[in-house]
């Protein structure tokens, strides 16, 4: 029976010229291991800045890829998609016409998957989550352990990797460098709905230090910076909704940026975060604005210094029904 006509070409046609170039220097550098074939299928494993599991699907017309990746979530024909696809010609494992007829569709595979032993998905599954930390923490989780134990490394480093720079980002360039910033921030954003949103928390936060430090090095004449810092706080709100934060720690992080970020991050924070800090929250992030407050100086005609105190103290009062501010000349010292 004829083989699946799948060759370098075409793999050249299917993937743009830089993932090729990349996928290609992989596949000669053997990072391509455990590569196996089911049905229409090929999988492997592609070992980068971090592990990749990637599954390619042969069809008549050609061949198709999924990466765990973020491009390759996206149904790019990634680097890593590349380097199996070459590895998988190079080891000359072919498919037949006839079973690669037509894609698997999901229906399919899950009736395939029913009739299987056991032992032979579990050894499978187990095998995924090896080249998948969030697969593997929800796995565990899924078996009893606790959810605040997941590792976050990968996605602190994904973080990194896509925000930190050292050198000015132009404006020819900012569209691709915020793209790579809201692809990181989604890895952030998910951990809410697998099961982790105090470790979201924690990110959320990580990530806007990076995207302040970031924002002085990067043409934002669009606002794509902005719109990120804007798009963490959302994340770090919800996945506070969703989580344990304790509401006194929880209340200084928040005061403490909001009377310090130069780039008003938290400063709205007040109502939207009050009912996640209740009562004792509340309570302390009142005492940090109210001190901030009462060590500003007597205002003068036109002085614009303690924007940040004088807002918040604002924003207080409205939350809580027209309170009025305290008067600083009962401060101690005068």
């Amino acid at each position: 029976m004829a083989a699946v006509s799948i060759t370098e070409s075409s793999i050249r046609r299917t993937a743009d010229p830089l993932s090729y170039k990349r996928g290609e220097s992989y596949a000669q550098s053997g990072r391509v291991r455990d590569l196996t074939t089911y049905g229409v299928t090929v999988q492997a494993t592609v070992d980068g800045g971090s592990p990749h599991h990637v599954q390619l699907t042969i069809t008549k017309a050609g061949i198709r890829g999924h990466c765990t990746c973020p491009y390759g979530q996206k149904s790019v024909f990634c680097k890593h998609c590349v380097a199996t696809a070459l590895t998988w010609l190079e080891e000359g494992d072919d498919l037949d016409e006839e079973t690669a007829e037509h894609e698997v569709t999901d229906e399919q595979l899950l009736a395939f998957l029913e009739r299987q032993d056991p032992a032979w998905l579990a050894e499978h599954l187990l095998h995924a989550a090896a080249d998948d930390p969030l697969l593997r923490a929800r796995l565990e989780v899924a078996a009893g352990s606790r959810p605040d134990v997941y590792d976050t490394s990968h996605v602190r480093n994904r973080l990194v990797n896509a925000i930190a720079i050292d050198d000015f980002v132009d404006y020819r360039n900012a569209y691709s460098y915020v793209t790579h910033v809201h692809e990181a921030l989604d890895e952030v954003e998910e951990l809410t709905g697998d099961g982790f949103p105090d470790a979201a928390v924690e990110l959320a936060e990580f990530a806007l230090d990076l995207l302040e430090e970031a924002i002085e090095l990067v043409d934002d004449s669009d606002g794509g910076v902005r719109g990120a810092l804007g798009r963490a706080q959302e994340i770090h709100l919800d996945a506070c909704h969703a989580g344990h934060p304790d509401p006194k720690e929880l209340a200084d992080r928040l005061a403490t940026r909001a009377l310090t970020s130069d780039w008003k991050v938290f400063l709205d924070a007040i109502p939207a975060f009050a009912d996640v800090l209740g009562p004792r929250g509340m309570a302390r992030y009142r005492e940090h604005v109210e001190t901030a407050w009462r060590a500003l100086s007597p205002r003068e005609p036109g002085q614009s210094d303690g924007f940040r105190p004088r807002y918040l103290m604002e924003r207080l009062a409205e939350h809580e029904g027209g309170t009025n501010a305290p008067d600083r000349s009962h401060r101690p010292g005068r």
